[in-house]
């Protein structure tokens, strides 16, 4: 539905509105044979953190219509030098969470100007890249989350998992020399690394539902998050791509992290979220972080395939908020005075979305014996697919590359960056994909909605964002080598097989697969 959920109306929780979307084309389809002017890349007006949005680039720095690389900006261009600026109260629709009276080891927040548990803002020392106010530097790794998540994986990363590298003023340097900076930063064609990718990224959807139970949806203090099961054998696949330039073929997607607004900018423009599917290699590279912004869509339609995942995490998002309720209507749990009534909670619950269409030509609904399965095809166990299909494959599996609706383009940016939470490890290889994903005004209040004011079941209002956002701010990039992948590179393999010997467009034809101002 396009129709956005109901809020409550206490003062807690006002219901948000948005401007009017900002022009685009309308959303070409991904590697089409015949090549169209991709859509605008400049994104929706929408309200961003205001100690950390951007500053306005200089017009050199502008997105030009040469294939040539962005001039590189000065430092000061980049990153604010004072500690945020005080400005009159206005109501905010969601409002920040309370520092706990006994945070949990390992916690985070987003405020700026919390020197205990904060991401701090850029010192006004030119000297010295630093942020002041940093509490995330003084955070134990071992008690954080993704600690915890990423030490499944150890044996495939270099750095010490047990290091805390949010705190870090230089970069940090892999074995095979590859200087890792921290993330976020501001993405533009540096000029001082060439694009050594010869083909697209070649991604394949895997064989799981969104709704199979073993696929994780979980809500976090600071995104939402799913998380695909570990391959185990032949059979079943998660998603995966071939990633170009000496990465394995085919490797696996562990998990896809959303967060609003935009972590990293393009070329100066913020965007109103950002959708980073992670691939781990298990040949020690560590791993591949495939960013895709998003945007509000010009004539405000909902986004088909990633409604599909919204729908799900609302169910989650559900559960937790009725088994809060249970348990404070049972006497097991009272909220402070800070927090919300029941009555409040009953607001937050989502209507239930209308049922999926019945999957068609199998009976077979899931992969393994579990709950929610109809039956389990035999070959799913055997892995045999020996008769050229994938009989694992769930009918109304969901892609997380979907061409028309999430991956539209073909083309990229690449640099070696961090994961961007603590403990910030230098751990991923960023491809930011050059055309943002298109959704709702509805679907962007949902989102905000599933992290701000997420409750669990015990009752505790999880969220840690300030200011609308959960967006790291933008870490140091003077001196990144951050390279840009354009048709003048490669085309796309449907182009490619359709027009044998025609590998890359001609400088000409540039404006005919990427914006040009």
């Amino acid at each position: 539905s396009t129709t956005p959920s109901s809020f409550p109306t206490s003062a807690l929780f006002l219901s948000p509105s948005f401007p009017p979307s900002a022009a685009h084309s309308s959303p070409p389809s991904r590697a089409s044979a015949s090549p169209t002017v991709a859509s605008s890349t400049t994104p929706s007006s929408f309200p961003m953190a205001a100690p950390f949005s951007s500053p306005s680039f200089p017009p050199s720095a502008a997105h030009s219509s040469s294939p040539s690389a962005a001039p590189v900006l000065e430092e000061s261009a980049l990153f604010p030098t004072q500690a945020p600026t005080t400005l009159a109260p206005t109501p905010d629709q969601f409002p920040p969470n309370p520092v706990p009276l006994n945070p949990r080891p390992g916690y985070f927040n987003y405020d700026p100007t919390d020197e205990n548990y904060g991401p701090g803002f850029r010192s006004s020392n030119k000297d010295k890249y630093s942020f002041e106010n940093n509490g995330w530097a003084t955070i134990n790794a071992k008690d954080t989350d993704e600690y915890k998540y990423w030490r499944e994986f150890d044996k495939y990363l270099e750095p010490n998992l047990e290091r805390n590298y949010c705190g870090d003023t230089d970069v940090w340097t892999d074995s095979r020399g590859f200087s890792h900076f921290q993330s976020p930063i501001h993405v533009r064609a540096t000029g001082n690394k060439k694009c050594l990718e010869f083909h697209e990224i070649r991604d394949r959807a895997g064989d799981w539902r969104m709704d199979d139970v073993e696929v994780k949806k979980e809500i976090h203090s600071n995104k939402i998050r799913v998380v695909y099961p570990r391959r185990t054998g032949e059979e079943p696949d998660p998603p995966n791509a071939d990633i170009p330039s000496g990465w394995q073929k085919q490797m696996d997607v562990i998990h896809i992290d959303i967060k609003i607004p935009a972590e990293h900018t393009l070329n100066g423009t913020e965007f109103p979220g950002e959708y980073q599917v992670y691939i781990i290699s298990t040949a020690g590279r560590g791993a591949v972080a495939v960013s895709i912004l998003m945007d509000l869509h010009p004539d405000d339609e909902d986004n088909p395939t990633f409604g599909i995942a919204l729908n799900e995490f609302k169910k989650e998002f559900n559960k937790d908020i009725t088994a809060c309720i249970e348990k404070m209507r049972g006497g097991g749990r009272k909220l402070t005075d800070s927090q919300v009534s029941i009555e409040n909670l009953e607001k937050l619950i989502f209507p239930p979305p209308p049922p999926p269409p019945p999957p068609s030509g199998s009976i077979f609904t899931d992969l393994v014996n579990t709950e929610t399965d109809l039956g389990v095809h035999p070959d799913c166990l055997t892995g045999n697919i020996a008769d050229g299909g994938d009989p694992c494959t769930s009918p109304g599996f969901w892609d997380p590359w979907h061409p028309r609706d999430i991956l539209r383009t073909d083309w990229f940016y690449g640099y070696d960056g961090s994961t961007t939470e603590p403990p910030c490890y230098p751990i991923a290889t960023f491809r930011i994909m050059d055309t943002p994903m298109l959704i709702s005004r509805s679907q962007l209040t949902d989102l905000k909605k599933l992290i701000f004011f997420h409750f669990s079941p015990e009752c505790e209002a999880t969220s840690v964002h300030f200011d609308q956002s959960v967006a790291r701010p933008i870490q140091q990039s003077v001196g990144a080598k951050i390279h840009r992948c354009t048709c003048l590179n490669f085309l796309s393999d449907k182009e490619r097989n359709e027009n044998p010997g025609r590998e890359t467009c001609e400088v000409e034809e540039f404006c005919n697969y990427h914006e040009c101002s």
